[in-house]
């Protein structure tokens, strides 16, 4: 059995809009996380 290639997958892949997140105060980090995480929250609750 063949494994996964993680690194086709796509939420696998870097995410430009992230990439300086360390750069960033904490305020500013979570509010960045809390908009990259809101669509998949959204989908979830439509399951």
């Amino acid at each position: 059995m063949a494994g996964i290639s993680y690194g086709r997958l796509s939420t696998e892949q870097a995410n430009p809009r992230t990439r300086k997140i360390d750069r960033l105060s904490i305020e500013q980090a979570f509010d960045l996380m809390h908009r990259e995480d809101a669509p998949a929250t959204q989908a979830a609750y439509c399951v």
